[in-house]
């Protein structure tokens, strides 16, 4: 690793004292002072998420509980300044990021409670799908949504993207799993919709909303067009824009008020607290890997395993089986596979082992019907079914990890019907082609649903620009194929300029009338969903600076690290180190060496000398990193610098003992003659000490 990378600019000045922040003073009446972050150190962290976004926040104010939420909230109505509400940060899409004020989950709201033997829980944003999966789990039940981040992504996340995952589908989610929530409006006024009272409440006291989405329900209802549409495109994922088929599936204004709120992202209201229907856990499991002559071939077989309700079916494109040949578990089959090939990994699961031996073999009559090139047995172990998954969980990370220095990975989803997920992976592997990108496609087949990842450098303008003409024909092609451009990963900025392309005029209308109702100062997360910037997806692109060692510069921001941190609710988090070394190399390269100064001081402690360097961040990180080896060198640095100060201070201090000295034996050699040698020793020890 470079050090002079690192460390470069920092000088021996005397560095200004920037004046009390005003924001700083008025919020530190509100909340203890160590709540409240207003440095460059942490504007810069929390200037980013998962996403390729990068927003600095004015501040960020770490909240503990409801009332917290509820201050910030009528803080901000006060101060005109918009919240964004931010819980594991992991999101892909640029919705947990902002200009004014960061409100972080993941620090309080970590309550859980386990109802009706286990077929109801609740739970407040801050803890993860494991966290809430582990109190479930002695009941032999789980929650329904699933995302591969589940270990990181906290439910605030889950529920404001309406998250699915591998085997939630389209009825398994949040939205079709809630049973309660409990709320604050933009005006500060709180509601739990268990609560019989406070559903009167709402109704009573909430007119305008209420009103609004009354009016906006009648008139989807009797409009035949719409009202179809809507139906059609919910029975595939899709969280583009806010949930209209709410309108649809509820008559109550409370009900259809809080399944908006499931998907919007933080732009219409503060969830605090939700309980949701929980799902038998099957313990007993099968899983194998078919490959295909091609993406066609792979897609049809989707449908014909359907007759046998696999728990999850993946696709994996040939882009994305070569790129993790030669990882660890890998089957040695994937070695062999032709040119072109595709990949279908499938998962049964069953109550019990008769069951699944059931399951199993008729699967295998099925199987037996595919036209295959290659597959692998059924597995039922716990190992051999993980060797078979990490093809499919390798995929982010052989990707990320290999791409080149500095580029930035961008992981999008999308979903169709099925039937056209054949015709939509050849289509997107045709673009790759044509913009020269070595993409990859894999995703939740059994949904029609898949994600595609390209790598390219976002710090040059014109990649910028041919990602954006790329990402044109991919709307275009989705669009054409009745899907959805988002379809579990959220709108946020990235496709917050298409969701109008998505629904029409008319549906969009109504969308940012929801908006305007909940949320009338605009300033519950501006930006996100409704944009009026035809080309927000494209501004304010984090940049990807180049620390100096190759595995730390693998980093790409997802966060997955974070859940493992012992000081992740004190200091920082591992990639809030890595951002903080980034952000600094940003700051140099701009000439704001003064900010840089002030915020590698603020590091020291809090990113340096706090992190107990235990390489956990490494067993949770897609791409291996352990954070501790840049802590280490950070370190060695600073005890580098420190022992040159040393070594200089010693040279000066020897250099007035040597001169002193100098003096003592002249002065020595004087007071002989007068005193003798009983006097001198005096002397000598005088000088001595």
């Amino acid at each position: 690793m470079s050090g002079s990378r690192v460390f470069r600019g920092i000088s021996k000045r005397v560095v200004k004292v920037a004046p009390q922040d005003p924001l700083r003073q008025k919020l530190v009446r509100i909340y203890p002072s160590n709540r409240v972050l207003t440095s460059a150190l942490y504007r810069s962290v929390y200037s980013r998420d998962g996403s390729y976004f990068e927003y600095k926040p004015q501040a960020i104010v770490r909240l503990g509980q409801i009332e917290d939420a509820l201050a910030l909230i009528d803080f901000s109505r006060n101060e005109g300044i918009p919240i964004t509400f931010r819980a594991g940060g992991t999101s892909l899409s640029g919705q947990t990021v902002g200009e004014g004020i960061i409100g972080e989950l993941r620090t309080g709201f970590r309550g859980i409670s386990v109802h009706g033997g286990g077929d109801l829980v609740s739970f407040e944003p801050g803890v993860t799908v494991n966290q809430v999966n582990a109190k479930l789990s002695p009941f032999g039940r789980k929650i329904g949504p699933d995302p591969a981040s589940k270990s990181a992504a906290m439910m605030g996340g889950v529920l404001s993207n309406n998250s699915s995952g591998m085997q939630a589908g389209v009825i398994q989610n949040s939205y079709h799993t809630l049973v309660s929530l409990e709320f604050v409006l933009y005006n500060g006024h709180r509601y739990d919709t268990s609560k019989a009272a406070d559903r009167e409440r709402f109704g009573r006291d909430e007119p305008k909303i209420v009103n609004g989405l009354l009016r906006i329900r009648d008139a989807i209802r009797s409009d035949i067009e719409l009202r179809d549409r809507i139906k059609r495109k919910y029975r595939i994922k899709n969280v583009t824009g806010y949930s209209l088929n709410s309108f649809l599936d509820f008559d109550d204004p409370c009900d259809i008020f809080s399944h908006l709120l499931i998907g919007a992202e933080g732009t219409l209201g503060f969830i605090a607290k939700a309980t949701l229907s929980t799902l038998p856990i099957e313990p007993y499991r099968a899983s194998r890997l078919l490959f295909f002559a091609s993406d066609q071939d792979a897609a049809r077989a989707v449908g014909d395993l359907a007759v046998i309700n696999p728990a999850a079916v993946e696709l994996l494109d040939y882009a994305s089986l070569t790129s993790v040949v030669g990882r660890v578990g890998v089957p040695a089959v994937v070695e062999t596979i032709p040119t072109g090939s595709a990949a279908l990994l499938f998962d049964l699961a069953a109550s019990s082992s008769e069951a699944l031996e059931l399951l199993i073999e008729g699967a295998q009559r099925v199987v037996d019907e595919l036209a295959l090139v290659a597959d692998t047995p059924f597995s039922t172990s716990a190992k051999e079914r993980a060797q078979l998954w990490s093809v499919r969980d390798g995929i982010f990370a052989s990707v990320g990890g290999e791409r080149a220095p500095g580029t930035t990975v961008i992981l999008e989803d999308v979903a169709v019907e099925p039937i056209h997920l054949g015709e939509l992976v050849s289509s997107l592997n045709a673009l790759f082609d044509r913009y020269g990108y070595a993409g990859v496609i894999f995703g939740h087949a059994k949904a029609g649903n898949v994600h595609f990842l390209v790598c390219d450098d976002m710090s040059d303008q014109s990649r910028v620009l041919h990602f954006s003409t790329f990402m044109d024909e991919v709307i275009d092609l989705v669009v054409g194929l009745e899907g959805s451009l988002k379809a579990e990963h959220g709108t946020g900025r990235a496709v917050a300029p298409f969701v109008e392309k998505e629904w029409g005029s008319k549906a969009y209308g109504y969308l940012k009338e929801i908006k305007t109702l909940c949320d009338p100062y605009g300033l519950l997360n501006p930006g996100v969903i409704i944009n009026d910037n035809p080309n927000v997806h494209l501004e304010k692109i984090k940049a990807i600076k180049i620390i100096g060692d190759n595995t730390i510069d693998k980093c790409i921001e997802c966060g997955y690290c974070e859940h493992v941190c012992p000081t992740r609710y004190v200091t920082l988090t591992p990639r809030q180190r890595i951002v903080a070394h980034r952000s600094h190399l940003s700051l140099l390269a701009d000439d704001e060496i003064d900010e840089a100064e002030q915020m590698w001081r603020e590091y020291e402690y809090a990113g340096r000398d706090s992190c107990v360097a235990d390489g956990m961040c490494a067993t949770v990180c897609p791409m291996g990193i352990n954070t501790a080896d840049l802590v280490d060198h950070d370190r060695s640095m600073a005890k580098t610098k420190t022992s040159q100060f040393v070594a200089k201070l010693a040279a000066e201090r020897f250099s007035l003992i040597e001169t002193a000295t100098r003096g003592a034996l002249v002065v020595n050699k004087r007071i002989t003659k007068v005193v003798g040698n009983r006097s001198l020793e005096k002397l000598n020890t005088h000088f001595a000490s």
